[in-house]
């Protein structure tokens, strides 16, 4: 298959098309002023006066207690295990914990 190349004339056409919508673009974004004239200031719009005053928060704090508390779990100590790796090695609860402190993660459901 011939790759076919696009003539010189429609490559500068083409950079040109994009750098003048780019300097439009660039153009209108900064400069806003199309329907003023130069002498005359750009004016914000005034804004309104408060008409009304915000009421205070109240100054009392109401504590409510849970009908029932927490069940509090005490900490177990796992059983010592060991499992298979992908790799070929065993992994056993005794000798990780030895190296330092172990997380277990267990999930009810997957998916």
């Amino acid at each position: 298959m011939e790759k076919r190349s696009l003539p010189p004339f429609w490559v500068v056409f083409g950079v040109g098309v994009v750098v003048v919508a780019s300097f439009g673009f660039i153009l209108a974004s900064l400069g806003g002023s199309a329907g003023r004239s130069v002498d005359t200031p750009f004016l914000p719009t005034p804004v309104p006066a408060v008409t009304s005053v915000p009421t205070p928060l109240p100054t009392t704090v109401a504590v409510v207690e849970p009908a029932s508390p927490l069940p509090t779990i005490a900490p177990r100590a796992a059983p010592d295990f060991t499992l298979d790796r992908l790799d070929g090695g065993a992994f056993t609860l005794s000798e990780q914990l030895a190296q330092g402190p172990v997380v277990l993660v267990f999930f009810q459901k997957c998916g």
